[in-house]
């Protein structure tokens, strides 16, 4: 049995505007019952020397791939459906 999880950080710039940035995406997902990390939250910013600009991470999200396969896969299904709503 695996004893390790796998991630996939997935860049969200070709989505609709709507969720092409990784807080309106997990804002998005939250509604559709999956959850996602927004790729700024991994953005190591010592000293907020970077104030001016937006983290490098904001249009991307982490998916973790540890659950169950059945709800990675509905968790996907969800992911999949949410997108081509807002296309």
């Amino acid at each position: 049995a695996p004893q390790g999880t796998f991630y996939l950080f997935s860049d969200l710039a070709s989505l609709p505007d709507a969720l092409a940035n990784g807080m309106d995406f997990f804002q998005a997902a939250l509604n559709e019952k999956v959850i996602c990390v927004p790729g700024e939250f991994f953005d190591v910013n010592p000293g907020k020397r970077r104030r001016a600009h937006d983290s490098r991470f904001s249009k991307y999200v982490r998916i973790s791939f540890g659950p169950t396969e059945s709800s990675l896969v509905e968790g996907l299904t969800r992911l999949e459906q949410m997108i081509k709503a807002k296309r």
